[in-house]
């Protein structure tokens, strides 16, 4: 027998609702049809109508696409972004760490990678970005959160220190032209050094990757994505690494 869908409290269905009332409003403001951003999300308009009515039933996939359709894709990134609770515990654990790790060993070197972060929990570099990922997994989370640190800095030696270590090839050859790509463009937008590292040939893809991956976009993507990251064939949004970090503190790159 089919497992029953689970029950919908009203406080989830008034968050879905007031999700639903968003998506419609930013699809009038911009005086599209439901049955324009229904082809652009590739799905039925009977599936749009249930989205911006807020139906429980309604896949997150869903709203991704629909969001995408939006030209809103950066919302998506925001989602759980701040996660106070969890940077928290997550510092609690870091901490514990370094003391053991400090008590267990006489060589203070050994032991610094760890205690220098334990303040933070984040990645200063993108080769921690790459060393933290293949650690605990979630190379994109850590991504994000380097971002953070990276525009609250302000100084340009800071900045570019963020940029000039390299992080160790990973398995994965999106990942290292991905992360070479961030390095250039933070380095174009902020007037640092392009790390000599992020010109290497392992940088660079032989195929296109549009990491969004949703077919409707590849067209805008193509046109948008920044010198950076389209010469290594990677093709995202016009302004792929924005974080609300930035606008928080003021900084305009």
């Amino acid at each position: 027998m089919p497992s029953k869908a689970p029950a919908v409290s009203p406080s989830e269905r008034r968050l879905l609702s007031e999700l639903g009332q968003r998506l419609r409003l930013a699809r009038l403001r911009r005086k599209l049809t439901m049955s324009e951003i229904a082809k652009q999300a590739g799905v039925s308009r009977t599936t749009l109508y249930n989205a911006e009515s807020g139906d429980a039933a309604v896949t997150m996939g869903t709203y991704l696409r629909v969001l995408a359709a939006l030209g809103l894709e950066q919302d998506i990134a925001t989602l759980a972004a701040d996660d106070k609770v969890g940077r928290r515990l997550q510092d609690m654990h870091l901490d514990s760490r370094a003391m053991k790790v400090s008590a267990g060993r006489n060589d203070a070197t050994s032991a610094r990678p760890v205690a220098a972060h334990a303040a933070s929990g984040r990645p200063r570099s993108l080769e921690e970005v790459a060393l933290f990922g293949r650690e605990r997994g979630d190379t994109d989370g850590f991504l994000r959160e380097f971002l953070d640190e990276f525009y609250a800095v302000r100084g340009k030696k800071d900045r570019a220190a963020m940029l000039s270590a390299e992080p160790p090839l990973a398995a994965d050859h999106r990942t290292n032209a991905y992360l070479a790509a961030v390095a250039e463009h933070l380095a174009l937008r902020n007037g640092l050094p392009i790390p000599e590292w992020a010109g290497q040939a392992s940088r660079f893809l032989k195929r296109p990757f549009f990491p969004s991956g949703l077919e409707s976009l590849k067209a805008t993507l193509l046109m948008e994505s920044p010198t950076a990251f389209r010469r290594r064939m990677i093709f995202v949004g016009a302004d792929p690494l924005y974080r609300p970090r930035r606008d928080a503190v003021g900084i305009g790159q």
